[in-house]
């Protein structure tokens, strides 16, 4: 539970060793966990953080070394999966960022086999710069089955001896996108 605070000059202002996100850039600090709030208008929150304990906010070092520790522990797994025979891999395409449905969906097994592999027919237009990634276009899933009609496929395969009991290893475009 978070100690509430009100602005600054109120009755209850927080006390000066407690920053806001922005106070703690210009600090050079990056929020860990937040020990305090002030509510704003509209219930809006601003998460305050302590510098004096070493459990409020990350020095950079601290969050390169977390980061990396983070990396090491996802590629340990991913090494792991990769020797087992039981795993799949869900992958799609979407019609862009801004809330994005699937346009096509493959799943593959541990060999590379292809166990689905469709376009999917979106109710929203697919954005252009997603086209310019993906090269899916409006034209192509326009005869393509909606998702509704290929969720029966992914359950069945998943029924089947195929995916029963496998490691679903999912791809996911936030992961995978360079920003520039």
């Amino acid at each position: 539970m978070l100690t509430k605070y009100s602005w600054w000059g109120g009755q209850n202002p927080p006390p000066p060793y407690l920053k806001t996100a922005k106070q703690l850039s210009q600090q050079n600090l990056i929020p860990r966990k937040a020990v305090g709030v002030i509510y704003g208008r509209g219930g809006h929150q601003i998460h305050l953080y302590s510098i004096r304990d070493g459990e409020s906010v990350f020095t950079p070092a601290e969050f390169d070394a977390m980061k990396l520790r983070d990396r090491t522990r996802v590629k340990e797994w991913a090494i792991a999966i990769l020797k087992r025979d039981d795993w799949v891999i869900l992958d799609t395409e979407t019609t862009g960022l801004k809330d994005p449905e699937i346009c096509q969906i493959a799943i593959i097994n541990h060999r590379g086999e292809p166990l689905l592999d469709t376009l999917v027919r979106p109710t929203k237009p697919i954005e252009t710069e997603a086209t310019r990634i993906h090269g899916i276009s409006d034209h192509q899933v326009q005869f393509a089955p909606s998702f509704s009609q290929v969720y029966p496929d992914i359950l069945k395969d998943r029924k089947s001896t195929r995916l029963n009991s496998s490691h679903l290893v999912i791809s996911y475009a936030v992961f995978c996108l360079k920003k520039k």
